[in-house]
């Protein structure tokens, strides 16, 4: 073969190698289009479902919830508990939702909710979107419907504030209103750090309070409600109880309409004991009077006279008039 017949040859060789290696080429990328063509059908399809078939469905039964945080506990000097949260249920009913009776569903839930079963039924009739079956039901009364897996049957988690003490420190405690967010005393002054938490996630969840987990959640903040910051006081918890007695004994003696009595510790100037007469129950505040919340020992004002005179002794004091020796009386200018 010439030269020119080589080079022919050889010329041709490389336009099939070429060709072959293009042709190679347009069906890998002809694969890689059907791929992804099938990919996007698959997430239309996939989309479709799910905002289309199944939204309606799963709108009904689940629902969007804000981290349930409860606030800070309360403690005197010496670690005794003040003031701190106690978890309730209130347990709904939602018509919408029914896939039981009402007949049904009172037989169910009245032996677990101890209620009259005829008048639960009723309730269960009233022609309202939710209905309130029950308010303030404990944890394992919540678990024992739970297990009962009524969909149409929804409980929210809350809080309410006790008070383990009673009465003690009522005026300094102060109350709490959950429902309408409204404190006094400490819970007021304080609220900024008993409700202090750098969680503020969202959560998934059923109407029976059953989280659904997906990448998004927050496995510590679905089993740990978040809680605020605890506050400790310069209150002595038995310190505070021997004031209150003791006033209360002054108060029937002397048929007194109100009093007080401070404990400082002249040293720091912290305050031991804070007693205020009439008391109130912070478990029970709505019982309470107007009077009976109010501290008067701060919002009243006092006559001059008497609380002057300790601005006149340590006038004098510090003018070396008199000091803690002095005993007998004597003139003395100022």
């Amino acid at each position: 073969m010439s030269q020119y017949g080589r080079r022919k040859a050889n010329v041709s060789n490389i336009q099939n190698h070429q060709y072959n290696k293009n042709v190679m080429f347009s069906k890998k990328l002809l694969w890689l289009q059907i791929f992804f063509a099938g990919m996007i059908v698959f997430f239309i399809v996939y989309l479709f479902f799910t905002q289309v078939v199944h939204w309606p469905r799963d709108f009904r039964t689940n629902r969007r919830a804000n981290i349930f945080v409860m606030r800070g506990d309360i403690f005197d000097r010496n670690g005794i508990k003040l003031a701190t949260d106690t978890v309730y249920y209130d347990i709904f009913a939602k018509k919408d939702d029914f896939v039981h009776t009402p007949e049904e569903l009172a037989k169910l839930l009245a032996p677990i909710l101890k209620i009259s079963q005829y008048n639960l039924t009723q309730k269960l009739k009233q022609d309202t979107p939710l209905i309130s079956i029950k308010k303030n039901v404990d944890r394992h009364t919540q678990e024992q419907i739970a297990k009962l897996k009524l969909r149409e049957i929804p409980m929210d988690k809350k809080s309410i504030r006790t008070y383990p003490q009673g009465t003690l420190a009522a005026h300094v405690l102060g109350y709490y209103n959950f429902d309408a967010d409204v404190a006094a005393g400490v819970e007021a002054t304080a609220k900024d750090k008993l409700e202090s938490t750098n969680k503020n996630s969202m959560l998934e969840a059923k109407p029976n309070g059953d989280v659904i987990y997906n990448i998004l959640t927050d496995p510590v903040a679905a089993t740990k409600p978040a809680k605020g910051k605890d506050v400790t006081l310069t209150i002595d918890a038995a310190v505070q109880h021997v004031c209150e007695k003791a006033l209360m004994k002054s108060i029937q003696k002397f048929h007194a309409f109100r009093g007080a009595v401070i404990v400082m510790n002249p040293r720091n100037g912290e305050i031991l004991a804070y007693a205020v007469y009439p008391y109130f129950d912070p478990n029970n505040f709505k019982a309470a009077t107007y009077h009976q919340i109010k501290n008067w020992t701060l919002t009243d004002v006092f006559p001059p006279g008497s609380t002057f005179k300790t601005i006149t002794v340590a006038s004098a004091m510090e003018l070396g008039k008199i000091n803690r020796y002095t005993t007998k009386k004597k003139n003395i200018t100022v």
